[in-house]
């Protein structure tokens, strides 16, 4: 049935389906960008993204915790780490790294047990920025979901919901990077 629904836009809407290399699957596909500023260099904001330690120090699954990370920092690389709820249920994120910059870019592909590990991509890009003097970091996290929809009349709900709560959680884990990174500056 979704499928005849897609075939429904598609044909509503075929202008669409033509705009620059965009078809209309990556318009239903959720996006988000969220963009904070961390008060430390980026070569020590991409330190924290990469750091198996610092990472367990500062990414947390919903309500819950992250260990026992393993990052292969390399294009094709392999990264994974174990999630645990705080019922103690445990999951799994792992990926693929697809672009290391360092300290300007960071691109992985992310599947989650919880999400029966449906594909997605997380891609941080680090800007230099100068505060009171100081060098600070612009970050920004665009995580496009690879998911397509199903049924496209309960799409806009659906999106709200997923748009929203993702960009909470990945607002409060850059705050939570941001947090490490001023500890780690301070304790070195």
């Amino acid at each position: 049935m979704s499928d005849h629904r897609s075939d429904d836009v598609r044909e509503l809407m075929p202008e669409l389906t033509g705009v620059g290399e965009r078809s209309l699957d990556s318009f239903l596909t959720p996006v988000v960008r969220v963009t904070e500023e961390i008060a430390a260099p980026p070569e020590e904001v991409f330190e924290a993204l990469t750091d198996p330690e610092a990472l367990g120090e500062w990414f947390l699954a919903p309500g819950g915790t992250t260990r026992d990370w393993e990052l292969d920092l390399a294009p094709g690389g392999e990264w994974s780490a174990r999630t645990v709820t705080p019922d103690g249920a445990e999951g799994v994120l792992h990926g693929d790294v697809i672009t290391v910059d360092a300290p300007n870019t960071l691109e992985l592909t992310w599947h989650t047990s919880d999400d029966d590990f449906a594909p997605s991509r997380v891609r941080y890009d680090l800007e230099p920025i100068w505060v009171n003097g100081e060098c600070a970091t612009r970050l920004t996290v665009t995580h496009v979901d690879g998911t397509s929809v199903d049924g496209v009349s309960t799409y806009p709900q659906a999106l709200m919901v997923d748009v929203t709560t993702t960009t909470h959680e990945w607002t409060e884990q850059i705050r939570r990077l941001g947090h490490c990174v001023r500890t780690m500056i301070t304790v070195a």
